[in-house]
């Protein structure tokens, strides 16, 4: 795991979060990702776009993490754009949340998707 979870950039008034972990297997490393992502976005409604690139293998605490984090958003007004999904797509599927989550090509793609419904 490297240093730092996942690394931050302000894209107009959308927050991209890239993930930095390749590995989501593990309830540990998954809790203390989901509590940060929490953390950040709990101060104030945002538009958050989750980079996932980095993410080769990821499993049902991974899952949750994400549906838990749309849904806080979801409450407070904020919305939540997935993208770099590509390693990602057989669990979306597995579980079938494929249709629970925006996804967007890439960043730009889902930073005009968030642009799109304001």
């Amino acid at each position: 795991m490297p240093a730092e979870d996942y690394t931050l950039r302000q894209v107009e008034d959308c927050l991209v979060v890239r993930i930095e972990a390749d590995n989501l297997l593990g309830i540990i490393d998954v809790n203390r990702i989901g509590g940060k992502l929490d953390a950040l976005v709990k101060d104030q409604p945002k538009k958050v776009v989750l980079y996932l690139m980095r993410v080769r293998y990821a499993g049902s605490a991974a899952l949750g993490m994400l549906l838990s984090l749309s849904k806080t958003l979801q409450q407070h007004g904020g919305r939540l754009v997935l993208t770099g999904t590509q390693h990602l797509d057989t669990l979306f599927r597995v579980s079938r949340t494929v249709a629970v989550f925006e996804v967007a090509p890439d960043v730009d793609a889902a930073v005009q998707t968030m642009r799109a419904k304001t």
